[in-house]
């Protein structure tokens, strides 16, 4: 979702790189609207070793983004 105008619900077909209106009685979140960063902040104000953000803490989205970001990180350490 892009967002919400009087055409109706901007969405994005992410493989084509499409954007379309679409109309619709009732629209459902099923995601924060915000990361959950609590955590990495306090891990990081520590100071000690360093702490990366990976997954939802970045933003909010689906499982295999945390997946392939721990390895990007993994790899650099």
């Amino acid at each position: 979702m892009l967002g919400l105008d009087e055409t109706g619900l901007q969405v994005l077909f992410h493989p084509t790189g499409t954007t379309t209106a679409r109309a619709f009685d009732h629209v459902v979140l099923a995601v924060p609207e915000e990361p959950d960063d609590d955590l990495y902040i306090a891990l990081r104000d520590t100071g000690g070793i360093p702490v990366h953000r990976i997954g939802d803490c970045v933003a909010p989205r689906r499982a295999h983004a945390a997946v392939i970001e721990g390895d990007r990180i993994g790899r650099n350490l």
